[in-house]
């Protein structure tokens, strides 16, 4: 059995990267993986491996330090050990999974190893992560060039979506496969009734860009008045940096913390519909072309209509618009989210439209390409 040590800078069980390869894993016959991880505490979770807490984050002077740093490649005696940590880790391939403090402990690898890497990007950090933080904006051209590094030294690399395959081949010159998480079925509900005086909407998960959401709470609270009804909007796993807009929406926003996605499914089946949604500002142009969020995965389990508010173009407008999920709406005034409201209150899916986008990209191939994959670069 080839052993693979995989590492992620974030833990096994948070967060939509987490999901994604745990939607995998499970399936592999020929490869063993061994995950090693950074998180602040040890989580205690079979198969995986605590080595580190977090080269980045925290008080902001610090946390600006060692990010410079990091990503110029100046040796600290953390970021030393984690990759000592990782090295000691006998592997046939190194997996590494290029999010924040991933990718230049990637770099380091590549020069320390001459055992094969693959690397998985599910965000593009430099131009979509970076470009939309007000913290580590200015780290986006020295991230840029770390990733360009690794990218020439990794053995095989796959991407989260048709559009950051195609982004990475042209700008960087690099084949990639697209690997979605695996989706062996989706889940049968019992029939429910939905009452006619209520409005609820569904969202779990990142809030992207608060403005954007903003307004589409405006116009949600404005036209349930309009119409009579009772609007609610239930959020799950909200990030504790977006809480500000409960306060400013405190009847019409019902936050529930993290669930497992097999709980939060149950919650979003009895929407009316659900929103996602990618940043309108040019400087995440392109992060909403090649990302592909994950929690679409978990919309086409709940089989409700989707509002996908975002500029056409984006990865996001495409699956919407092939599979028939829902409608776009690719405006940011309060009268125009309001006509997309009504439209899709009324909205009639498409028989099997979900089997077919589970089918088409959430198949079983995922699995065989990505183990395939992992096994040539032996």
């Amino acid at each position: 059995m080839n052993k693979i040590v995989l590492f992620t800078s974030f833990a096994p069980n948070i967060g939509g990267g987490a999901v994604n390869i745990n939607s995998i894993i499970p399936y592999f016959k020929e490869v063993d993986v061994e995950w090693l991880y950074l998180h602040d505490k040890d989580l205690k979770i079979e198969g995986c491996i605590h080595i580190g807490t977090p080269l980045t984050g925290g008080t902001l002077w610090k946390d600006l330090k060692n990010s410079l740093f990091l990503w110029l490649g100046i040796k600290t005696k953390n970021s030393q050990r984690i990759l000592a940590n990782i090295l000691a880790r006998k592997a046939n391939v190194y997996w590494i999974v290029g999010l924040n403090e991933a990718i230049p402990i990637a770099r380091e690898l590549t020069i320390r190893t001459s055992t094969p890497i693959h690397f998985t990007i599910q965000d593009d950090v430099p131009y979509g992560v970076f470009a939309r933080s007000r913290r580590y904006q200015w780290l986006s051209g020295i991230a840029q060039k770390c990733l360009v590094e690794v990218m020439r030294r990794i053995s095989s690399l796959d991407v989260t979506s048709d559009g950051m395959r195609d982004y990475y081949q042209k700008t960087l010159g690099k084949d990639g496969i697209v690997i979605h998480p695996y989706v062996p079925c989706l889940p049968t509900f019992e029939p429910i009734s939905l009452d006619a005086n209520n409005l609820t909407v569904g969202h779990i998960g990142t809030i992207y860009s608060l403005p954007e959401f903003r307004l589409f709470c405006q116009a949600l609270q404005e036209y349930a008045k309009v119409k009579g009804l009772n609007a609610q909007l239930i959020t799950i796993g909200l990030a504790r940096k977006y809480a500000t807009i409960i306060e400013e929406f405190p009847e019409l926003i019902h936050d529930i913390p993290q669930l497992t996605e097999a709980e939060a499914i149950k919650h979003l089946y009895r929407c009316n519909f659900l929103y996602a949604m990618y940043p309108f500002n040019q400087a995440s142009a392109i992060f909403r072309q090649t990302s592909l969020p994950t929690k679409l995965t978990t919309y086409i389990q709940a089989q409700r209509p989707i509002f996908a508010h975002t500029p056409a173009g984006s990865s996001l407008a495409a699956v919407i618009t092939e599979y028939k999920l829902g409608l776009i709406c690719d405006r940011l005034n309060i009268s125009d989210l309001m006509a997309a409201i009504e439209q899709l209150f009324k909205y009639d899916l498409s028989p099997n439209c979900f089997e077919n986008a589970r089918t088409a990209l959430y198949g079983y191939d995922n699995v065989t390409k990505l183990e395939k994959c992992l096994k040539q670069s032996l």
